[in-house]
């Protein structure tokens, strides 16, 4: 067995992978897809970022943090459901990384507030 672990999107049949783990909506194609559970997503930040610039209550306090980007997400700004209401925020980027796993080394540095797997 090969193992091939990257963030990047592969073009399974182009690059001869039998089968893939994929997270979101996937794009129409004639691929058979099976989901395998919930993917929960949390807002989380080191307790040294919390120190410095307070706890949020509401999404639209995360503009009072910098923020971790992964890379092929880092244009979007994020939606919250709080309440029954849907916020947008776009806290300051102070890091985009292509990495999920160095999302979340920044984030334990204190580097700023990050959108992180549940699990």
């Amino acid at each position: 067995m090969d193992l091939t672990l990257t963030d990047c999107s592969v073009d399974l049949v182009e690059e001869g992978f039998d089968v893939a783990f994929r997270i979101g909506r996937l794009a129409e194609s004639g691929m058979i897809a099976r989901p395998l559970r919930p993917y929960c997503m949390a807002v989380v930040a080191a307790p040294s970022d919390l120190a410095r610039r307070g706890t949020p209550t509401h999404p639209s306090e995360f503009d009072r943090h910098d923020s971790v980007a992964f890379a092929p997400s880092a244009r979007s700004r994020g939606r919250f459901a709080h309440d029954g209401e849907e916020v947008q925020v776009s806290p300051p980027r102070k890091v985009t990384v292509d990495s999920g796993q160095a999302v979340r080394v920044a984030a334990l540095a204190g580097l700023g507030i990050v959108l992180q797997p549940r699990i």
